[in-house]
């Protein structure tokens, strides 16, 4: 036995036109996405946490191969960076490792924002390689939310 969701509304004692509505408030719920609710800050890409914990340095050798990139150090400073929408971000000024020459990170020097030419710290786990740049698919609440890479 078929039964549409108006009838299910009428039983409900809801206004037939009221069907149409639940449906598109749900609809603009799924295509809106996850993402923070008003007055709340941007979700923390994976991570950050752990790279701002940790203390950082440039790779020691230019020529260490950064997995899964198989680039060098020496190759992936001055790629381009660009966003989700093929926007250019800016460009990787240093290579990152923790203490026991592990990389971990990368420093962006960001060039599109107030305050230019600032360098952030992203994760290597949220760089995508791509021929002749890198691209990252961060908001730009995101990438404003990323630890400042000092000299």
């Amino acid at each position: 036995m078929r039964h549409s969701h108006a009838a299910t509304f009428r039983r409900l004692s809801l206004p037939a036109g009221a069907c149409r509505g639940a449906l598109l408030v749900a609809a603009g719920l799924v295509l809106a996405g996850p993402g923070p609710a008003f007055g709340q800050t941007a979700t923390v890409p994976p991570g950050v946490e752990a790279v701002e914990r940790a203390p950082l340095r440039p790779v020691s050798d230019p020529d260490k191969e950064i997995r899964p990139f198989r680039l060098t150090a020496s190759q992936m400073v001055g790629r381009e960076v660009r966003g989700r929408w093929n926007e250019r971000v800016g460009d990787i000024v240093a290579v990152l490792e923790r203490t026991d020459g592990n990389p971990v990170a990368v420093a962006i020097e960001v060039s599109d924002y107030a305050d230019a030419n600032r360098a952030v710290v992203l994760p290597l786990e949220q760089l995508i390689d791509q021929t002749g740049f890198s691209m990252i698919t961060l908001s730009a609440e995101q990438l404003e939310a990323l630890p400042r890479w000092d000299r």
